[in-house]
């Protein structure tokens, strides 16, 4: 398998916008692997322990991220070119890694685009009801992914 470092947006100035880039990352993951690739999010795991929002800590993540480079085939981006995800264009050409910008594979496009409805519907629900946006996410029961996987 082909080792590749996954780059998505993350940081967004909304809980919406922060939905909906987490599960950016997750369907590139998917995207990845249904490639044949193994990929590494590491802004997706590193924030997990590390708070995005102060700044030494999102750097350290950054650096976290970038220097796993070394051992990558390649490195590939799905949406927007963010602050973030330049600094991994910027090492990834001083290491002479292959950077390769992408959309989804056709196959996966219908759940990505069902998934974004689904996350901007459940925050309008959330919205009306005023519930805690954590509270029932159902991004992580893998609802459209699964379905994905499962089609193989």
């Amino acid at each position: 398998m082909r080792l590749v470092i996954l780059e998505t947006p993350y940081s967004a100035e909304s809980e919406l916008g922060l939905a909906l880039n987490r599960a950016l990352a997750r369907f590139a993951l998917v995207d990845c692997l249904l490639r044949g690739e193994s990929p590494i999010a590491s802004h997706l795991l590193l924030t997990q322990i590390l708070d995005d929002k102060i700044p030494n800590e999102r750097d350290l993540g950054i650096r976290a991220g970038l220097a796993w480079m070394r051992r990558a085939d390649a490195v590939v981006s799905y949406g927007a070119i963010t602050n973030g995800v330049t600094k991994s264009i910027e090492l990834s050409r001083k290491l002479e890694i292959p950077f390769e910008r992408r959309v989804f594979l056709p196959r996966l496009q219908p759940s990505w685009e069902a998934e974004q409805l689904t996350i901007r519907n459940t925050f309008r629900e959330r919205e009306k009801r005023c519930v805690p946006i954590d509270s029932e996410w159902p991004m992580h029961r893998g609802s459209a992914l699964r379905a994905v996987l499962e089609d193989g």
